[in-house]
């Protein structure tokens, strides 16, 4: 009973019931589904009458079938949509069985053929939400790069990686073409300031301004075509999906820019590491010839000093 209540993989529970004298398993799962039990190594399950095995003489299992009768099934959640019937193992009702597109519905109660009307609207907060998260990470990223690329940055001088921020700003800014009804991203809400008499500074040339009102308002008249400029069509990717294409490319491990940065950094310190060990192998022999140099010195001193003793001595 302790294994089985500790242990995710059976998703069931059971125990004891010591007054009618039965050992329980009730599963996890919710509906109509079986329990599926197998016979061990042991003939516990059999007796207990889960199970039904054959077994040879030293006990090996030849086969072995589920008691279905041992066990009673929940009843599976039944309910209408606009006079369609359906059935459900769980009260969690997704688009699979509803055929609702992006509506999960939550059963909470019997209605006792109550009628229950549920009104789907769109969800403008979440999405607008979503798109803001995305603009404050364009802003964070666009300072990075900057930081990096500065007088002062590690990555300083690396035209790769001022490419890559002129193609993501690129698309981010000047990207046009979406459709019809919304050309760019300046359109649904998405812009730079706009330079005026009080504000005529260029240094927030790349930040992103997040209008929520005009977006909503955007979205509202006409959603498809936002989510054609944002997310694109089968024939078309959306600015969006561009600038996550680029992302996607410069994080590659192949070739993306960090991999070839990486890659190109490699082989300036393999070519740095061989000029330095050549250096040192010169600086070596040169040491060898000014101490071969220096011994012989030496030995010529010594040899003139003796001789010069020997010439004061006579």
């Amino acid at each position: 009973i302790s294994r089985i209540n500790s242990s995710e993989e059976a998703n069931a529970t059971a125990y004891y019931d010591t007054v009618e004298g039965k050992f329980v398993i009730k599963s996890r799962s919710t509906g109509a589904t079986f329990i599926n039990i197998e016979a061990g190594t042991s003939n516990f399950t059999d007796i207990m009458g889960l199970t039904t095995s054959e077994r040879e003489v030293d006990g090996t299992i030849i086969n072995t079938k589920l008691n279905t009768q041992a066990q009673v099934l929940g009843s599976n959640a039944l309910f209408q949509i606009n006079g369609t019937e359906y059935s459900s193992i769980t009260n969690t009702i997704t688009s699979d069985i509803s055929r609702i597109k992006g509506v999960t519905l939550n059963l909470k109660d019997i209605t006792n053929g109550e009628v229950v009307t549920v009104e789907v609207k769109k969800d403008y907060e979440t999405v607008s939400n979503a798109l803001s998260d995305v603009v404050d990470q364009y802003n964070e990223l666009m300072t990075s790069i900057d930081k990096e690329l500065g007088k002062d940055g590690k990555l300083k001088g690396q035209t790769s990686l001022k490419l890559l921020k002129t193609q993501i700003r690129s698309l981010m800014i000047n990207s046009a073409g979406g459709n019809d009804v919304f050309k760019n991203l300046s359109a649904i809400g998405i812009s730079t300031e706009d330079a005026s008499a009080n504000n005529i500074s260029t240094t927030n040339l790349d930040k992103l301004y997040f209008d929520k009102d005009k977006f909503i308002d955007a979205y509202k008249a006409d959603s498809i075509k936002v989510k054609e400029l944002l997310v694109g069509t089968e024939s078309a990717g959306g600015v969006l999906s561009r600038v996550e294409t680029v992302l996607e490319q410069a994080l590659g491990s192949n070739y993306g820019f960090f991999s070839s940065a990486e890659s190109s950094y490699k082989k300036q310190i393999e070519r740095m590491d061989a000029k330095i060990e050549k250096a040192n192998l010169a600086v070596a022999k040169y040491k060898a010839r000014l101490e071969q140099k220096f011994q012989f010195m030496d030995m010529t001193i010594s040899k003139m000093q003796n001789q010069f003793s020997s010439f004061l001595g006579t």
